[in-house]
């Protein structure tokens, strides 16, 4: 905790799809380290992060993580589901 994430660094991070041990539903979600790294060096905690399309609520969960508030939306239910059954 503490590290900001510059623009410019270069980020190796695995692919979800390959690493995840989690029972994830979505086909695509992305990895958690990059969403965290994005919205560290887009917002500052307590800013609102909006996810118009949650899918399986990586954004939100990062956002949450780090303190900011947090809105999303997801017409399919079975990830909304997923979404509620991590706590979001």
């Amino acid at each position: 905790e503490g590290k900001i994430a510059r623009l410019y660094d270069w980020w190796e991070i695995n692919q979800v799809k390959n690493v995840s041990k989690k029972n994830n539903p979505h086909p695509y979600p992305i990895p958690y380290e990059l969403a965290k790294r994005i919205i560290l060096i887009t917002t500052k905690e307590g800013d609102l992060v909006i996810d118009p399309f949650a899918g399986s609520g990586t954004i939100l969960k990062a956002a949450k993580d780090l303190k900011r508030n947090y809105i999303g939306f997801e017409i399919d239910k079975t990830y909304y589901q997923y979404m509620k059954g991590i706590g979001l």
